[in-house]
């Protein structure tokens, strides 16, 4: 595929220069886009638009990077599923679905492993194999919407990776996601999470987008924080807060910030003063998220709510998560695709497909 065109990947002005280029007429590459990004195809065949001679020169010439589904794994008591995708190459990555009622969040993987090994991650235990494409980052969102047969309505980038350490493939799925020529999510309805990679948060804050920002913050103090999330050591928690401060007078948006509660380590009131000390000033949200031990450990669901209480009494805003999709391999801090490093399965989880 290294001499073919991921076409799945161009932007409408890339897509307009593609067609053109082969000759057709610009009015083409909106069909092309349409049937893409509005009709989600999967394959040049599906494309009726275009006559069979347009669409013998388009395989020729293109290719479409969607990720296939392996495995479709379901907790139906929590109403979450989780997807096993194949990447062309053979390497997988995991994407999980969450239904609320009538609203649907996918969280979506933007790496191959990570390369940040925050020990509370089993994704960072894996290891960097490699960054997705955009094409491979939204095929996700479209894979899982045409399995469910109904639109997704919030896009999570929480799933396997850095998403800012993969920042130009990310931004692109973002335009593409969001484009209205096509699925036309709105940017709202996007939230990019980070464990604190100050350069891309800066890039971001200079970005015309509208995505909501969340930041991976599990401690209160640089000491603590530098144990459990090794990028701390590179971007402590003072440099990720003045660029946090930046982004805010930048854009104006709140900033939720991750806070996993993880027993006799980042739980204690000294950690409940330090976070009331690094938040005053900002308009923030953080989310209390129970502990996902790996190997098939219930949540840690009795400290969070310890922990919460504690800084509900410090006048901490903050919102106490339910741990979803645990007995699946599909929670905060379990994804690890792969037969060597995924997380073992409880009882809960109901196998439904495997190819």
């Amino acid at each position: 595929m290294a001499d073919k065109v991921d076409i799945l990947a161009l932007l409408p002005d890339e897509m307009r220069s593609f067609v053109t280029g082969l000759g057709w007429e610009p009015y083409r590459a909106n069909q092309v886009f349409k049937r893409l990004h509005g009709k989600m195809a999967s394959s040049v065949d599906e494309m009726v638009e275009l006559s069979a001679d347009m669409r013998t020169v388009l395989k020729e010439k293109a290719f479409i990077g969607y990720p296939q589904i392996a495995e479709r794994t379901s907790a139906q008591e929590e109403n979450t599923v989780k997807f096993l995708l194949r990447l062309f190459d053979g390497n997988e990555v995991e994407a999980v679905l969450m239904q609320y009622g009538n609203r649907d969040s996918l969280c979506i993987s933007s790496q191959v492993g990570c390369k940040l090994a925050c020990s509370f991650c089993a994704t960072g235990g894996m290891g960097f194999v490699r960054d997705l494409t955009a094409s491979e980052i939204l095929g996700q969102v479209y894979v899982a919407v045409k399995t469910l047969g109904h639109r997704i309505s919030n896009i999570l980038y929480m799933g396997m990776g850095e998403p800012l350490d993969n920042y130009d493939a990310v931004l692109r799925s973002i335009k593409l996601l969001t484009a209205p020529e096509g699925y036309g999510l709105s940017q709202r309805q996007i939230t990019i999470s980070t464990c604190g990679v100050v350069p891309g948060i800066e890039r971001l804050a200079k970005e015309s987008v509208q995505v909501r920002l969340a930041v991976s913050l599990h401690a209160g103090t640089n000491m603590v924080r530098s144990t459990i999330m090794p990028v701390n050591r590179m971007y402590p928690i003072g440099a990720v807060m003045q660029a946090c401060r930046q982004y805010q007078l930048k854009t104006g948006r709140r900033i939720t910030f991750e806070y996993t509660v993880i027993p006799g380590v980042n739980d204690g009131p000294d950690q409940v003063r330090a976070l009331a000390e690094v938040l005053r000033g900002l308009k923030y949200h953080i989310n209390v998220i129970p502990y996902n031990p790996p190997g098939g450990e219930k949540p840690k669901i009795r400290e969070a709510v310890s922990f919460a209480q504690a800084l509900g009494n410090a006048g901490i805003d903050h919102t106490l998560r339910r741990s979803r999709g645990t007995g699946i391999g599909g929670g905060c801090g379990q994804l690890a695709a792969g037969k060597a490093s995924r997380i073992k399965r409880q009882g809960s989880g109901q196998k439904e497909d495997k190819k």
